[in-house]
Formats: C-alpha cells, sequence, structure tokens
C-alpha cells in the first residue's frame, strides 16, 4: 500500500508566507486563543468537496471488479462497500492561500473586504502540523491529477492475509487525500490546507461547537503559538480599507499586546475595494 507521502506531489518548504483570511472577530479569536480554528470537513459550506474524492475510488474500483473474481473480487467488493460509511468520518481542515491580497479572497472570507489575511512561513506552518498530528498540503486542482492519484491508491491495493489492515490503510490514506482534491473552479484561491487525522473518538474538550446557519458545526483548535508564547506571524495584510493609518497603529498595538510576532509586518491591501 502506498503512503501519502508517495501519492501527492512532494511538498519541499521554501520559507514562502500563506494566508489565512479572517474577520476582524476572526482576527481577535486568533490572538486570545493563539490557534486557528480547523473546521470539519463534513461540515464545510461545501459538503461535495469530500465526497468527489470518494465518488473518484467508486468508479476505479468498479471497473478492477469488473476485472477479477472469486476471492479478489470479494476482496474489492468489501473495499467498495466501505466508501459509505467514510461519507460520516470527522477530520478536520483548516485553509491557507499564496495569495496575502486577493479580491476574492477578501469577498469570501470577509464582512465587505474588512478584514485580515494572516501570514505564515510554510516552514512554521509545517512544525505545527507535525507536533499536532496535522498535514500541511497544496490543494490540487487538475482533474487528470485527481484520477491519477486515485488510480495509484487503488492500484496499490493487495489482497492479503491481513485484509483488515489494508482496508484500514486504504481509507486512512484516501480520508487524507480527499480534503485536497479540489474543482478547477477553485483554483485561483491557491489554497493550501492542514488537515487532520481522522478522528475517531475525542477526549473531551478536544472539539468546539460554533453556531451556523443551519446546525452547530465542529471544529478543532489548531494552535499557532511557538514554545515561546508568539504567533510568529510573517506578514498581516488588511483588507480594503478608508482609514489605513489609524488601522495600522491598532494592529500594531495589538502585535505588541498579545505577543503576534516580532516584529509585526504591517501590508495595506491595493486592491481597489470599496464598500464603504
Amino acid at each position: 500500500m502506498l503512503s501519502v507521502n508517495e501519492l501527492l506531489p512532494p511538498f519541499e518548504p521554501t520559507r514562502k508566507n500563506l494566508y489565512h483570511y479572517t474577520t476582524q472577530e476572526g482576527l481577535l479569536g486568533i490572538a486570545k486563543t493563539r490557534s486557528l480554528w480547523t473546521t470539519s470537513i463534513i461540515h464545510l459550506n461545501d459538503s461535495a468537496e469530500y465526497n468527489y474524492a470518494l465518488a473518484l475510488a467508486d468508479l476505479k474500483l468498479m471497473s478492477k471488479l469488473e476485472k477479477c473474481e472469486g476471492k479478489e473480487r470479494e476482496f474489492y467488493e468489501r473495499i467498495l462497500s466501505s466508501l459509505g460509511p467514510m461519507k460520516h468520518f470527522t477530520l478536520y481542515v483548516g485553509s491557507f492561500s499564496e495569495l496575502g491580497d486577493s479580491l476574492s479572497q477578501w469577498r469570501a472570507y470577509t464582512h465587505n473586504g474588512v478584514g485580515f489575511s494572516v501570514g505564515f512561513k510554510d516552514t512554521y506552518l509545517l512544525s505545527l502540523a507535525t507536533k499536532q498530528a496535522y498535514r500541511l498540503a497544496r490543494c490540487i486542482y487538475d482533474e487528470k491529477e485527481h484520477q491519477q492519484i486515485i488510480s495509484k491508491l487503488v492500484d496499490s491495493l493487495q489482497p492479503s492475509e491481513d485484509e483488515e489492515n489494508e482496508l484500514k490503510m486504504f481509507l486512512g490514506n484516501l480520508a487524507m487525500i480527499a480534503p485536497v482534491l479540489k474543482s478547477v473552479a477553485f483554483k485561483d484561491e491557491k489554497e493550501w490546507r492542514v488537515v487532520s487525522e481522522i478522528s475517531l473518538m475525542m477526549t473531551p474538550g478536544e472539539v468546539e461547537f460554533r453556531a451556523g446557519k443551519s446546525m452547530l458545526i465542529p471544529y478543532r483548535n489548531f494552535k499557532l503559538e511557538d514554545d515561546k508564547g508568539m504567533l510568529q506571524m510573517s506578514e498581516l495584510y488588511m483588507g480594503p480599507t478608508p482609514n489605513k493609518e489609524l488601522s495600522q497603529a491598532s494592529l500594531l498595538q495589538l502585535g505588541i499586546s498579545k505577543k503576534l510576532a516580532n516584529p509585526l509586518v504591517v501590508q495595506v491591501s491595493q486592491i481597489p475595494y470599496r464598500s464603504w
């Protein structure tokens, strides 16, 4: 069975910035809790995201079934039947972008552009993710590449005496891959994600809940501070605002008060977007 590292493109940290877009309330929450909310993937706005990879795996397994018989066929039938329950697996994701000042991101993730994009070095996020059993990965938007990845995963399945472990590894790998296979329609977002391991059992307090539009949304805190209590923001963009000087001054005060970075680099959005 191939590992996730063998299935996804290699990640070589470059110390480039990755940005998380958020509202004013979101930034204050990050500063207070020293963490970022990572949301249950099955509760995201686009619930089809996760199921897309499962559908690709379903098609590939069906093609396998047409070419085999006997015990091998029974093996693939069992794998195929396991995809249904996967729709209820819980893992948590947090989003970042390679773009620190993007009009589409200001519109999508802030209140009419009033908000911030918080930048962290990819090396810093990788170290935090590793400590918290998360994976940092770039989203893939090419449909042919999606099919190649899923085909490699399914083709690496081998009937064996330890069928239970083979099934467990397959489902685990598919669950970790699914969050980074995204529609080409979102390509301009240039998204990266931190993805948790599958959560089957939680300790009390590990999962929190926030109010959604029609239901409660489970989330986990992804810790952002380093060993010295600093958040290590490498750059902080202010969204379009008519009060640039005052906003920048208040951000610098927040940076000192809440130990966001030393020094805190504040940039002003250059997007000609007006909501006032």
